[in-house]
């Protein structure tokens, strides 16, 4: 059934398994849920289709971060801690696998492959891509046309991509204005949808 032909979810927005879990941890209200609806009812109606809870990322007042890490956890992606030396490792690796347009696009959309805070580059069977956004299926097909053999994608905070990033890619820091600009949530910038 298309969501756009759920009676339960037009009804009442508290239908939406994300929006309960993110109202029953007090990081939105019902206040907020309400605008987001009616906003999400009317992108509905224009033909737009994309999940109630995206919606809550363009109220004022709501934590982001949190908002992310919820969803994140909520369909099942792990959270990384990321070792800085081994995904300069694994990234020197990727390099001839992975061509400059393509890292500029991973890092404008803040999708970095990396090794977890105490493992080896050698000892990874399938790679990790970190992301701020790993439920959004944009992520998936970005990763998907590098066309690498095995990976997995992950949860970190886009604060900690953005730190990774600078380290990493020191020539390329120009691109975190773009990263910003695209979505990742940080105090200042507020999130977009769709990359």
């Amino acid at each position: 059934m298309a969501v756009k032909d759920d009676p339960f979810l037009l009804s009442n927005p508290m239908h939406d398994r994300m929006v309960r879990i993110l109202f029953a941890r007090g990081i939105v209200t019902r206040e907020q849920i309400e605008h987001a609806w009616l906003r999400w009812l009317r992108a509905l109606r224009d033909g737009e289709q994309y999940p109630l809870w995206r919606e809550l990322l363009d109220e004022p007042e709501v934590d982001l971060e949190r908002i992310y890490e919820t969803a994140a956890q909520a369909y099942a992606f792990k959270r990384i801690h990321i070792g800085l030396m081994g995904t300069l490792v694994l990234v020197e690796r990727l390099k001839n696998r992975i061509v400059d347009a393509q890292w500029n696009v991973l890092i404008e959309n803040q999708v970095l492959p990396v090794v977890e805070r105490g493992k080896r580059p050698d000892d990874v069977s399938r790679i990790s891509f970190a992301t701020f956004d790993p439920t959004h299926p944009e992520t998936r097909r970005l990763v998907d046309s590098l066309g690498l053999p095995s990976f997995e994608l992950r949860y970190a905070p886009a604060d900690e991509l953005l730190a990774v990033t600078a380290e990493v890619f020191p020539r390329k820091k120009f691109l975190l204005g773009q990263a910003i600009f695209r979505g990742a949530p940080t105090p200042y910038f507020r999130a977009v949808r769709a990359f």
